[in-house]
């Protein structure tokens, strides 16, 4: 052990000869007449180590881990065997000048040290010849040589560096070394408070240049996003135009566009794109109301039986009461002994499916009060949504539904048989001798209880 103990410090102190010549040749750099403006030390980082590879990072601490990593499975440190070591680490004040970030030494099962070397490089516009930064065409070393600048000023610029102003038009570029021409502005008009659904808005998008002017021919893109009112999925009936969707701005900068409703409530996001504008976007909203009757909620049916009712299998007169089932086979069978027919409508209903009724025709019935619909066509699509589903349900305009838990159907004692053939003075002692009476729901006389 002790003379592999010695062998791993004989190789960490081989490696720093070459280290020191690597520090002195820095230092002896750094103040070399010769240079046109000061080199420095920067990034790539590295750790010279011909046993682990001489490894190199972007950061000191990163490339210190790294080294740190693959010097323990080199020299088989703990967690890779069974060396207990660890680090003294000496961060630098003036690794850009010296050269060396990080001066670091190992301990217990371990012996050396080491350090982080910076790369030899120059500031910008200058490149590095040897060891000397030579300042690039066009440009001459500061009063303190620490950088390069402008020898004159670029083009579509007057003055004298480093008092370059550009020409009107055009302004410098991030790095200030030339002058480009003159980025724009774009803002939205015409946009925000409410459009009634199906109606249109005339809006704009504007261009301007740093003085205000208007700037024609600059390429704009205009997007539409959208949050339905109901906070539910997009759908078509969410979803407005624009027209036209994008284009050129013309002699007064104005792309001009018109917004038109969709038919259903949500908040209209357009979005004015211009990659030639130095805000590039531009934003402003639009509402189209939704209709203030509540749209009807999905049945969240967890009655099986209800499931089945609205999958189409909603005559269960075996789920009447007993009673109930006697009265309704001795109905029909009057009815038929008499020269006449029956059609079964509803027999028990199941809660669930009644609060589902009762939604329905409630809906139904805000909607056909007078000139309401005239006066909120945003509530067309509801409008539609109602009636699909009282024709799929068989359901009329102004049927009475009782309350959700008040209704005999639920209770099993009443049922929906309409019948053909006979007068009521014929049905009305058929009604009588079988018990029940159909005069509970007068607008109903299919109703039987």
């Amino acid at each position: 052990m002790n003379n592999l103990f010695r062998d791993v410090i004989a190789i960490i102190l081989g490696a720093l000869r070459g280290l020191t010549l690597v520090f002195l040749f820095g230092t002896n750099l750094a103040n070399a007449s010769s240079v046109s403006v000061s080199p420095f030390y920067g990034a790539p980082y590295r750790i010279p180590d011909y046993y682990v590879g001489n490894p190199q990072g972007n950061t000191v601490d990163g490339v210190l881990n790294t080294w740190w990593d693959l010097y323990k499975r080199y020299w088989d440190v703990s967690p890779f065997g069974w060396r207990n070591c660890g680090l003294n680490l000496s961060y630098t004040s003036n690794g850009a000048s010296a050269g060396i970030f990080v001066y670091f030494s190992t301990t217990g099962n371990c012996g050396g040290s080491n350090g982080v070397l910076g790369t030899l490089q120059c500031p910008a516009n200058a490149t590095l010849s040897g060891s000397t930064c030579n300042c690039n065409t066009g440009y001459a070393p500061n009063a303190t040589a620490t950088s390069c600048v402008l020898a004159a000023c670029p083009a579509h610029a007057s003055g004298t560096p480093p008092s370059c102003v550009c020409d009107a038009g055009y302004k410098f570029d991030a790095a200030g070394t030339s002058c480009i021409p003159e980025q724009y502005t774009i803002a939205l008009s015409g946009l925000g408070g409410v459009v009634m659904p199906t109606k249109t808005r005339a809006a704009y998008a504007q261009v301007t240049t740093s003085t205000g002017a208007p700037k024609s021919g600059v390429n704009v893109d205009l997007l539409l996003t959208v949050e339905p009112e109901n906070g539910g999925p997009v759908l078509a009936s969410n979803v407005g135009w624009l027209t036209p969707n994008g284009g050129a701005t013309d002699a007064n900068g104005k792309l001009s566009f018109v917004f038109t409703a969709p038919v259903a409530g949500g908040t209209h996001t357009i979005t004015a794109d211009c990659p030639s504008c130095t805000n590039r976007y531009a934003q402003g909203t639009i509402r189209v109301p939704g209709c203030p009757i509540p749209p009807l909620s999905a049945p969240p049916f967890t009655d099986p039986v209800a499931t089945g009712f609205e999958n189409g299998n909603r005559w269960r007169p075996d789920l009447l009461t007993a009673d109930y089932q006697t009265k309704l086979a001795c109905v029909q069978n009057a009815i038929t002994a008499a020269g006449g027919t029956s059609t079964p409508g509803s027999a028990y209903r199941p809660a669930q499916y009644q609060q589902h009724f009762y939604e329905i025709i409630n809906t139904d019935l805000a909607l056909i009060r007078p000139g309401y619909m005239t006066a909120h066509p945003e509530c067309q699509a509801l409008r539609s949504q109602v009636t699909g589903e009282m024709t799929g349900h068989g359901l009329q305009s102004g049927q009475d539904v009782a309350l959700p838990g008040t209704s005999r159907h639920e209770s099993g004692t009443a049922f929906d048989l309409t019948p053909h053939g006979l007068t009521n003075a014929q049905l009305t002692p058929i009604y009588t001798g079988c018990g029940v009476s159909h005069t509970a729901a007068p607008s109903e006389p299919w109703h039987v209880q």
